[in-house]
């Protein structure tokens, strides 16, 4: 095995204010900064042997499973780069790469430096354009030319390897307070500390404008009437949607963290919020919610939604979810960080979304926001998510039973070890209602916090077998009245496109 030209360069790089946030992840996706350039590939490398080995065997299984034929690549024929990349104090790491330009025989390697799982990453991945996500702050980029891909070698110490960005999990801020709105139509969202938003150009802000001033309208009112309620839900449908669409603009989750001040502050004035990323608790009295290991039910990342697995070919969420930072669900997800950071689930429990197979509701609000879709095999073990976590939970159009139950990853700091890990709880179903076919209200008094968007709304059937009735969505407890919301599947939009099976004709 050739082990030279090889190199390990570091690149360090220190979470700064320009980087935007949200409740528990930043990212940087301008001027390159976490590309490899070439210079990079000289000198001195120094590895260890467990990380070089771990790294080896997962190349070796990669290639005995994509070719069913290990010698038509011999190890020995390729020739290693290699470079580090590093965000001080991240709690894990993920790449944006885009559409790779490899050798049709060449591969990249991703290491991660705190527990040594590798992703193996050759040209035909091209479903998804980000890497799985790596714990530690601390990534390998080790890319393995072979000797009949001369000219991907050349261009490599030429030019480099292009990374288009990064994500990364910092500490989340809970309960941190609500400052009013700042209203400035005239100059990009811009998120400031302490959570004040202010409005600017060039982004049409409409949308955003309009649902900010309902907020205020009604910011001082403890009870709004039906009417009023459902206005402010489908402005802020409406604003939150214009933000995810020009996030790519901004920057990718300055619209999440625009759509984050939105939901939380609707959801503490009157419980029509998003009910996303948000730490304020929705809880129907005492937080009665206790850790549990489904496995049908994933967590989606990073945006820090939930996901669920149904009997029809298909993983469902909430609508709100959708955007830039959906992209990908994992399972048999870990205890946090003592300081709450998630901690991510192992690689070959993680399944990137493909952007193509999203159906969601387009406007959403409280009874119709909902998500469909697909993801990719797992890189490291080649498996469906359904062959590894199986069938899924059975749909259900009927109306949900007295007693219902909602599985999910939402915020939590009792202890920070539970944030964002699965919790389930046990509660009262109140009441369906259907207000148009597209649109379903189910309204329920179990435990919920952001990041329970997207959870099932589960009861059992006369069969005893756990049964979806909907996705829980929307805040809406408070004090112990009130209630929480979810989409029912009485949808007919949702339930057809569940029924479709086949979002991206691959099967």
């Amino acid at each position: 095995m050739k082990m030279l030209p090889l190199a390990l360069a570091t690149m360090v790089w220190t979470s700064c204010a320009s980087a935007q946030v949200t409740n528990s992840f930043e990212t940087d996706y301008d001027n390159g900064a976490f590309s490899i350039d070439p210079r990079e590939f000289q000198g001195a490398y120094n590895l260890s042997e467990e990380l070089s080995d771990k790294a080896l065997e997962a190349l070796r299984r990669h290639i005995e499973r994509s070719t069913k034929n290990i010698d038509q690549q011999n190890l020995d024929e390729f020739s290693f780069f290699a470079a580090e990349r590093t965000v001080r104090g991240a709690g894990w790491l993920q790449f944006a790469i885009g559409d790779l330009e490899l050798g049709p025989r060449s591969y990249v390697l991703l290491q991660s430096a705190l527990d040594g799982q590798t992703q193996v990453i050759d040209e035909r991945v091209g479903e998804t354009e980000h890497t799985l996500a790596f714990n530690g702050d601390t990534v390998i980029v080790y890319i393995a030319t072979h000797p009949l891909d001369l000219e991907f070698e050349k261009s490599l110490q030429k030019d480099g390897f292009k990374i288009k960005g990064a994500i990364w999990g910092v500490e989340p801020e809970f309960n941190k307070p609500i400052k009013p709105f700042s209203l400035d139509t005239e100059s990009p969202i811009v998120l400031k500390e302490g959570g004040l938003l202010t409005l600017k150009s060039p982004l049409n802000t409409s949308e955003i404008t309009e649902a900010a001033r309902l907020l205020m309208q009604y910011e001082s009112r403890k009870i709004l009437s039906a009417k009023e309620a459902a206005q402010v839900g489908r402005s802020i449908g409406r604003a939150s949607r214009a933000i995810n669409e020009a996030a790519s603009t901004l920057g990718a989750v300055a619209g999440l963290g625009v759509g984050y001040v939105l939901g939380r502050s609707a959801g503490a004035a009157f419980g029509a919020g998003l009910g996303t990323q948000s730490t304020v608790e929705s809880v129907c009295g005492n937080d009665d919610r206790i850790p549990s290991k489904h496995p049908f039910v994933g967590r989606v990342m990073p945006v820090g939604c939930t996901g669920w697995i149904s009997t029809d070919g298909v993983l469902l969420t909430a609508g709100h979810c959708v955007g830039p930072t959906m992209l990908d669900i994992e399972f048999d997800v870990p205890n946090s960080t003592r300081s709450g950071v998630p901690v991510r689930s192992a690689l070959k429990n993680q399944y990137s979304i493909i952007p193509k197979s999203v159906r969601s509701s387009e406007p959403f609000e409280m009874g119709n926001d909902w998500a469909v879709f697909e993801v990719a095999r797992n890189t490291i073990t080649g498996l469906s998510v359904f062959e590894a976590q199986g069938d899924g939970f059975v749909i259900s159009q009927l109306e949900p039973p007295e007693t219902v139950r909602v599985i999910g990853y939402g915020t939590d700091n009792t202890p920070l070890s539970r944030n964002q890990t699965q919790q389930e709880q046990v509660g009262g179903f109140v009441s369906e209602l259907v207000r148009a076919s597209d649109n379903v209200i189910l309204k329920h008094k179990v435990d919920t916090s952001g990041g329970n968007s997207g959870s099932p709304l589960m009861g059992v059937s006369t069969e005893g077998k756990l049964v979806a009735f909907g996705i829980h969505t929307n805040a809406g407890c408070m004090g112990g009245g009130g209630s929480n919301n979810a989409t029912g599947f009485k949808h007919q939009s949702l339930y057809s496109h569940v029924k479709a099976r086949n979002l991206v004709g691959r099967r």
